[in-house]
C-alpha cells in the first residue's frame, strides 16, 4: 500500500484554476472600487479646501462687512471680489499649464474649461484652451476658441500660433461634429415648446 495522495485529475485542476482567476478578478474590482472613491474624496477635499480658502480671502478682504460712508454696496462687491475670482481662476490656470507641460492634454483642457468658465473674456485663457483641445482631437471646438481668442486679441503674441491651429484643425472637423448651438442639449433629445396634448 501506498500512502501517496492520488494526482489531482485534469478536471479538478482547471476548477481550482478558475477559481483562482475568479478570486483574483474580484480582488482587483475592489481594488479599483477603492481607488475610485479615493479619488473622489482627494477631489472633494481638494474643492472644499480651495472654496474654504477663497471664502476666507474674501472674508479677509471685507466681504460681508459693512460699507465705509459714501461708498456704495456695488462698489465693496467688486472690490472685494475680483482677487478672489482672479486668485481662484489663476490655481486653476497654474494646475491646467503644469499637466499641459507634460503633455497631459486631456487633464490640461479639462481645467482650462472650468477657468474659461470663470473667466471667459480671456483671450490667452481662450487660446491655451483650444490648444488642449485640439492635441485632444476636439477640433470643432478647438477652432471654435482659437477664433474668440483671435476675436478678442487679432494682435496677441499667440496669434500666428492660433491661426497655424485653426488652419490645421479645420480640415479635421467631420460633418456634423460641430458642437451644439448655446442652449441645446447636445444629446439627441427633442424640447418641446408646447404642451403634448393626447
Amino acid at each position: 500500500m501506498s500512502t501517496q495522495q492520488p494526482r489531482p485529475t485534469a478536471k479538478a485542476v482547471a476548477k481550482r484554476r478558475a477559481a483562482g482567476r475568479r478570486q483574483r478578478r474580484e480582488r482587483m474590482r475592489q481594488i479599483g472600487a477603492i481607488f475610485f472613491v479615493a479619488i473622489f474624496v482627494l477631489g472633494t477635499a481638494t474643492t472644499a479646501l480651495i472654496v474654504q480658502q477663497a471664502s476666507n480671502q474674501s472674508t479677509a478682504a471685507g466681504v460681508g462687512t459693512t460699507p465705509a460712508a459714501g461708498s456704495t454696496v456695488v462698489e465693496a462687491t467688486v472690490v472685494a471680489g475680483t482677487p478672489t475670482q482672479g486668485n481662484a481662476v489663476q490655481q486653476i490656470i497654474d494646475k491646467a499649464d503644469e499637466a499641459a507641460a507634460k503633455n497631459d492634454w486631456k487633464t490640461a483642457a479639462g481645467f482650462y474649461k472650468s477657468a474659461v468658465a470663470l473667466s471667459p473674456s480671456n483671450p490667452t485663457l481662450l487660446f491655451k484652451y483650444g490648444k488642449a483641445l485640439g492635441y485632444t482631437e476636439n477640433y470643432a471646438d478647438a477652432v471654435d476658441n482659437l477664433q474668440k481668442a483671435l476675436d478678442l486679441n487679432p494682435s496677441a503674441t499667440f496669434a500666428g500660433e492660433a491661426k497655424q491651429f485653426i488652419e490645421t484643425y479645420k480640415p479635421k472637423i467631420t460633418p456634423g461634429a460641430q458642437t451644439p448651438a448655446k442652449g441645446a442639449t447636445g444629446s439627441g433629445t427633442i424640447t418641446a415648446t408646447m404642451p403634448i396634448s393626447k
